[in-house]
C-alpha cells in the first residue's frame, strides 16, 4: 500500500493536469480586484493573515494598500500598511477605500451583517468589495462543520501534512449567493457578480481515485448552472452605489 506522501503526490500530479493558473481561482480574484483599481486608488485587504498577501501583491499597483486581521502581522515593508482590527469595527475613516477585498474570510465571519456594512462605509462610491470563498454546499465544508473542533487540527494535519494551513472557527454566514444579496442588501451594497470557482479537490488528495472523481464533481458544479449552488467556491463581485 503506498504511503500517505505518495498519496499526496500522485493526486497532485492529476490536479497539475486539470488545473491551470489561468482557471485558478485566486487568478480570477487577482484580476478582479485589477479590474476595480486604478494606480491612484487605495486597496484594503480584509482579514490579510500576518503575510497581508493581497495587500503585498498590489501594492505596487495603487496608491496605498493596507491589510486588516485580527492577528499581529509581519513587517509589510514600503507600501504596504497593517492594521490590528476586527473587519466589524475598522478604525478607518469612511469612503476612503476604492476597493476591499476578502479571501477565504467570510466562512470566519460570526456577524457579517456589521462586518459587509463596515466594508460598504469604508468604501468610496462606485467601489467594489470583492469576496472569494468557499461555498456553504460543497462537500468539503459541510463534512468539515461535522467535524468536532478538537478534531480539525488532526485531520488537516493528516490530510496536508507539512503543508497544513492554520485552522479557525467557521461559520458559513456568508458562503453562498443567497446570503450576498441578503448582505448586499443590508449594507446598501449591489451585488453586481457571482462566479462559481473550479478548484483543487485537496481534502481528497489521500486517495488518487477519489481525487479524480473530485475534479469531475467540480467541473461539473462550477459549468453546469442548475448544479452551481453546490460549486466548491465562489467570487462575488459587490458596488456601492455612486460614481467613482
Amino acid at each position: 500500500m503506498k504511503s500517505l506522501g505518495d498519496r499526496r503526490r500522485a493526486s497532485m500530479m492529476i490536479g497539475a493536469r486539470y488545473y491551470t493558473l489561468a482557471r485558478h481561482r485566486d487568478t480570477l480574484l487577482k484580476a478582479a480586484i485589477a479590474e476595480n483599481l486604478s494606480k491612484e486608488g487605495r486597496f484594503l485587504d480584509a482579514g490579510c493573515g500576518r503575510k497581508l498577501m493581497l495587500a503585498q501583491i498590489f501594492k505596487d499597483r495603487c496608491r496605498l494598500a493596507v491589510g486588516v486581521d485580527l492577528e499581529a502581522m509581519a513587517e509589510s515593508g514600503p507600501g504596504a500598511t497593517g492594521v490590528v482590527s476586527d473587519i466589524g469595527a475598522l478604525p478607518l475613516a469612511a469612503a476612503s477605500f476604492d476597493v476591499v477585498a476578502m479571501r477565504s474570510v467570510s466562512e470566519h465571519l460570526s456577524d457579517p451583517v456589521a462586518a459587509f456594512r463596515e466594508i460598504a462605509r469604508v468604501l468610496r462610491p462606485g467601489g467594489a468589495a470583492i469576496v472569494l470563498c468557499p461555498n456553504k454546499w460543497y462537500y468539503s465544508s459541510i463534512l468539515g462543520r461535522m467535524v468536532p473542533e478538537r478534531m480539525a487540527p488532526w485531520a488537516l494535519r493528516t490530510i496536508f501534512g507539512k503543508n497544513v494551513y492554520d485552522n479557525f472557527p467557521t461559520y458559513y454566514r456568508a458562503n453562498t449567493r443567497r446570503a450576498l444579496r441578503g448582505l448586499s442588501a443590508a449594507a446598501g451594497l449591489t451585488l453586481e457578480r457571482a462566479t462559481p470557482c473550479e478548484h483543487p479537490p485537496d481534502y481528497l488528495k489521500l486517495s488518487p481515485a477519489l481525487y479524480r472523481l473530485g475534479v469531475a464533481w467540480d467541473r461539473i458544479t462550477s459549468r453546469w448552472s442548475p448544479l452551481q449552488w453546490l460549486a466548491v467556491s465562489y467570487l462575488f463581485v459587490l458596488r456601492k452605489p455612486g460614481a467613482r
